[in-house]
């Protein structure tokens, strides 16, 4: 017979320190607001760069550095693939992240901003955009949420229409806590 409860939760929850720290989610959407979300973007009158920056956030559920300085030379358009280098993912791994028709459609607008080169998403004066950026645009929009709190948004999504953990863990580029797991994956 296996046992269905934890008999050393409440043991060790009590044995052991709380660490002081205390968990700090992120403002999100529910996922059923995103597009008007988008849409309220879209329909603002912010540089056209950070407008796409932030749709391309959200479509592809990557974190706000990784979209403001994502590169041309990242982007594999044939395939259709984003590839992001370790040294600016967060896990410190690279990421491939698969590009939406709608994400080549917004990488399509930005190549006119950009010339294709260098940045994909600049500021009106060719430097990268500032982290506060984006995060202001969703502010002075009214949208209730953080540009890290779309990836919240997606995750739900995954959960409330079946798809695997394992895929949408991997879709928002999460470590494998597991060390059996991580060397399977």
């Amino acid at each position: 017979m296996n046992r269905t409860d934890d008999p050393a939760g409440a043991t060790l929850d009590a044995a052991l320190p709380r660490n002081g720290r205390s968990t700090q989610h992120f403002a999100a959407l529910p996922h059923g607001e995103v597009a008007a979300a988008i849409a309220t973007v879209r329909n603002s009158d912010a540089w056209p760069g950070t407008k796409a920056a932030f749709e391309f956030l959200v479509l592809t559920a990557c974190r706000s550095g990784e979209v403001r300085l994502a590169e041309w030379r990242e982007v594999d358009l044939g395939s259709g693939i984003w590839t992001i280098p370790a040294g600016r993912s967060k896990t410190r791994c690279k990421h491939k992240v698969p590009l939406a028709p709608r994400a080549l459609a917004v990488l399509d607008e930005a190549r006119k901003l950009s010339h294709g080169k260098g940045l994909i998403f600049s500021s009106a004066a060719g430097k990268p955009l500032s982290d506060a950026t984006i995060s202001k645009l969703v502010r002075e929009q009214g949208i209730q949420a953080v540009p890290n709190g779309f990836r919240s948004s997606f995750r739900d999504w995954c959960g409330e229409t079946g798809q695997p953990r394992e895929v949408a863990e991997a879709c928002l580029a999460h470590a494998v806590k597991s060390k059996v797991e991580a060397a399977y994956a």
